[in-house]
Parts: structure tokens; C-alpha cells; sequence
């Protein structure tokens, strides 16, 4: 029998604040449990009218897991995401997903015709995939998020990186080398190719 969202939901404690759902999970086998399920737990946010869900347990270092309730349309791609969440306040739900200053735009970025993820920086850890970016690699959505990137980074380069991190730098104007998806004009295939980041 496969363990379902339901399984971890009752095993964990749940804040309510206006905006966010704290769950605090009993150990980290439950906390990655209910990040493995991000999807359905966003679609059970969305149904609370919620816009977060923070995954916390004991353990966890101060460095809980953060599901913005916009993954719950990740596995439908012919909606777009603002379709997709609760309808109570639109407007609202717009701002969260365009950031200007940043120059972001979540749901060009959702929509975008290039595979798009986004790695947490210290782990490596996928935190958002875009549809054309589950479509290349063949997955659904939910064995992406959370699942390592860390393939795409040389690990001499990465462990060091994280080490200065950890160690309370900041790093500014920082160059390295990694690889990365790149489309193959020829066969319009993507593979991974090596690239050289600031």
C-alpha cells in the first residue's frame, strides 16, 4: 500500500498563522516524507487559503523546508498557475508571483518553453521546476523537487563553496564552473553540457 500526504499529515504538529501553515514534523523521516508529497501538500494549503506551508522538525538546523502553495499546479499544464490556486484573492496571488525589483515573473518563468530549476545554493537540493524542465527529464514534478542537483556541480568546487557559506561568508561576483541542461540546436534534445557561471 503506498504511503499517502495523509500518512505524514497525521503525524505531525500544524500551526496556522495568516498566510502559512507550520508543520513540525516528528523526526526527519516524516519531515522529507511531507517534502516528497510538496505537491499535494500545497494543493491542501491552497484548500486552507493559505500561501506557504513550513516544514520544521527538531533536527532540522534552523533551515526548514519552505512550499509556496503555487506548486499545487504543477501537474496540471494546460492551467496556468493562477487558475490553479484559490480564487479568493487574485490580485493578491499576482503580486506573490511577479517580483519587479527582481526582474521575476513566476508565471513566465512556470510557462517558459526552456527547462527551468532552481537549486537551493548550500545543498544543491531542486527547489522549483518549471514544466518544460519535468518534461526533459522525464519525471513528474514531485520526484524532482527535493531531489539532488548536485550532479550538475563538480564536487571539489561545490564542498568548497559550501564551506565558505557555512563558514559565514559572503560570496559576491563568484565564478565557477558547472554543468548544466543545454537545448541541442541540431536535435532540439537537451543534455547536460559544462558552463561557466558568475
Amino acid at each position: 500500500m503506498a504511503v499517502t500526504v495523509d500518512f505524514f499529515l497525521s503525524r505531525c504538529e500544524r500551526e496556522f498563522t495568516p498566510t502559512e501553515i507550520i508543520l513540525t514534523a516528528a523526526d526527519k523521516f516524516h519531515a522529507e516524507g511531507l517534502r516528497r508529497c510538496c505537491i499535494d501538500i500545497a494543493k491542501w494549503a491552497v484548500s486552507k487559503g493559505k500561501d506557504w506551508v513550513i516544514i520544521q522538525w527538531a533536527g532540522d538546523g534552523g533551515k526548514p523546508y519552505r512550499i509556496p502553495c503555487w506548486y499545487a499546479s504543477m501537474e496540471n499544464p494546460s492551467d496556468k498557475i493562477t487558475m490553479s490556486i484559490a480564487d479568493e484573492n487574485p490580485q493578491g496571488l499576482e503580486q506573490m508571483l511577479i517580483i519587479p525589483e527582481l526582474g521575476l515573473d513566476f508565471n513566465g518563468v512556470y510557462s517558459n518553453e526552456h527547462p527551468i530549476l532552481f537549486y537551493d545554493f548550500e545543498d544543491g537540493d531542486i527547489v522549483f521546476a518549471n514544466l518544460a524542465a519535468v518534461q526533459a527529464q522525464q519525471k513528474k514534478a514531485k520526484q524532482l523537487i527535493g531531489s539532488s542537483g548536485a550532479s550538475l556541480n563538480f564536487p571539489e568546487e561545490f564542498e568548497r563553496r559550501v564551506e565558505r557559506i557555512w563558514n559565514g561568508e559572503c560570496l559576491r561576483n563568484y565564478e565557477n564552473e558547472a554543468m548544466r541542461w543545454w537545448c541541442d540546436p541540431n536535435s532540439g534534445t537537451y543534455r547536460r553540457k559544462r558552463m561557466q557561471f558568475v
